[in-house]
Order: structure tokens, then C-alpha cells, then sequence
């Protein structure tokens, strides 16, 4: 099974998703959701495994059940607008290296799905925090 990573973004109110460009193709879009982006990431795909895909040797007899899909979130709108004390704060709680941290906000790095889980919980419990 072919794994086709999609990095998503959130920003005011939508996800924006798209494919990293190791197959020499990127495929991007935007959702509500997670789900629905990759519902349309689906789309996009077969209809270039239909079109595209045909002339690479390569992609001639894939098919859409072949791939499965994973995410990476890109952080940089969620955590640019927090200064460095709370992006430390975040990496504290969550065990993550503060330099690392420090990539995600600034875009340079992208986090994982299981990272990602970390960190909203992290957020939350400094929002919580904040106002005791």
C-alpha cells in the first residue's frame, strides 16, 4: 500500500490541504474538515491516476484503494502569534524539544497526527491554566 501524506493548515474557520511533491505532483484543496479534505485529496488523485497517471509506467494500473492517507499538520498560523515563552511553555508540557517547537511555528518542520494530539491538549490546559 502506497502511503500519501497531506499536510493540513487551518485557518479562519477552513482546513487547506495538500500533497507533498515526492511523485512529482502535488495535489491541493480545502474542507471543513479533515475528512473532507481527503475526500477531495481522494478525487483529485483518481482523476490524475485516470488522466496523468496513464502515461507514467509507474502509476498505469493504480488504483485508489491502494493508497492510504496520513496527516502532518503544518502549525505555523495556529502558533505565530504566540511569543516564544508560551511556545516554550507548549513544549514543555508536551515533552517536545523547544527548538522543534520552534520549527513548527515558523513552518520549517510539520507535526505529526499523534504530536498534534499533544499540543491541542497542551494549549487547552494553558488556556484552563490561564484564567485560574
Amino acid at each position: 500500500m502506497k502511503k500519501i501524506i497531506i499536510v493540513l493548515e487551518y485557518d479562519d474557520g477552513e482546513f487547506w490541504g495538500w500533497t507533498s511533491s515526492k511523485n512529482n505532483f502535488t495535489l491541493a484543496t480545502y474542507a471543513t474538515t479533515p475528512d473532507g479534505i481527503t475526500a477531495n485529496i481522494k478525487d483529485l488523485l483518481q482523476d490524475w491516476i485516470i488522466h496523468e497517471g496513464q502515461e507514467r509506467s509507474d502509476w498505469k494500473n493504480a488504483n485508489i484503494e491502494d493508497f492510504q492517507f496520513k496527516y502532518q499538520y503544518c502549525m505555523t498560523d495556529s502558533l505565530h502569534t504566540l511569543d516564544d515563552l508560551k511556545i516554550a511553555d507548549i513544549a514543555k508540557r508536551t515533552g517536545i524539544n523547544n527548538s522543534l517547537m520552534k520549527q513548527y511555528a515558523d513552518g520549517l518542520a510539520y507535526v505529526s497526527e499523534r504530536r498534534m494530539k499533544k499540543i491541542e491538549t497542551a494549549i487547552k490546559e494553558l488556556g484552563i491554566a490561564s484564567f485560574n
